[in-house]
């Protein structure tokens, strides 16, 4: 064990917080680059494009689409206040964490006054999944944050298994990112073209922001398992474990053919990444870094 008394000792990030971080970072820049799309499209006359952007973050005027004036200043500010408070929570500030709390909190609100009008987007209700996880990734970081200093048996070497697991599961997320950010563009483009591409991209713009955001938590996750922490590989393992279920509900109600065969690589890619991460090596040297 450490010494913790000893202020120069190197000071080791919780994994749990340091997710919890990433998680708040990306979705506050993602929503705050929405909420300046949105400036420009109203700007330069891009009405499929405002109105595009206004389903998919639930602030059009609910007939229409046509978003709200002052829409890109609440949206920028949804993105730019929970990046800002998660610096000091990452940190361990008490504060930070309870400030986040609340905005996530106001934002389970926000999120069933929508659903109240029959106003709520897919991606906003998937923001609730987002907003949970990294919520509950800070508290669990704080639970862990005893100001802990590596120590020798942290600094062993990391083994191939959990080298291999964690990059094939990063690589899945990313692979995850990379196609939601092409449906997204997909829809984008759609929704300035007349009826009925526009109804199509909207269907690419919403589910192509859902990918994308699943893709983002694997891909979080896994880097924080791939640093040592037990934490996020319990929690990888759950996540990949949904995924792969889902996905398994998806194909199945296709039928068979391509989606069929992308089921049996999307199960292999997730079970071997976790068999690779769980492996007798992978647990003991996870057990050895205290995380």
């Amino acid at each position: 064990m450490s010494d913790t008394s000893n202020p120069s000792a190197p000071h080791q990030l919780p994994g749990a917080s340091l997710a919890g971080a990433l998680l708040t970072w990306l979705a506050g820049g993602f929503v705050a680059l929405l909420g300046l799309v949105l400036l420009i499209a109203t700007s330069t006359g891009a009405t499929g494009l405002a109105g595009a952007i206004a389903a998919v973050a639930s602030v059009g005027s609910g007939v229409d689409d046509t978003p709200y004036p002052a829409a890109w200043v609440v949206l920028v500010l949804t993105g730019a206040v929970p990046a800002a408070l998660a610096v000091p929570a990452v940190k361990g500030s008490r504060a930070g964490l309870a400030g986040l709390t609340i905005l996530g909190g106001l934002y389970v609100v926000l999120v069933f006054v929508a659903l109240g009008l029959d106003y709520a987007s897919p991606a906003l209700l998937f923001g609730l999944l987002w907003v949970g996880i990294a919520t509950a990734l800070f508290w669990l970081g704080q639970h862990r944050d005893g100001g802990t200093a590596s120590s020798p048996a942290a600094s062993t070497r990391r083994p191939a298994q959990v080298a291999g697991g964690a990059g094939l599961l990063g690589l899945a997320g990313a692979l995850g990112v990379v196609l939601g950010g092409r449906m997204m563009g997909s829809g984008l483009s759609a929704s300035l073209h007349p009826e009925p591409a526009r109804v199509f991209g909207a269907l690419d713009l919403h589910f192509g922001v859902i990918v994308a955001a699943a893709g983002a938590i694997v891909l979080v996750l896994a880097v924080t398992a791939f640093l040592g922490s037990m934490d996020m590989l319990v929690a990888l393992t759950v996540v990949c474990t949904l995924l792969a279920l889902l996905t398994v509900s998806v194909a199945m109600s296709g039928g068979d053919g391509p989606a069929g065969a992308l089921v049996l690589v999307v199960a292999a890619w997730f079970g071997t990444g976790i068999a690779l991460l769980w492996s007798r090596t992978g647990r003991h040297w996870y057990r050895r870094q205290r995380r």
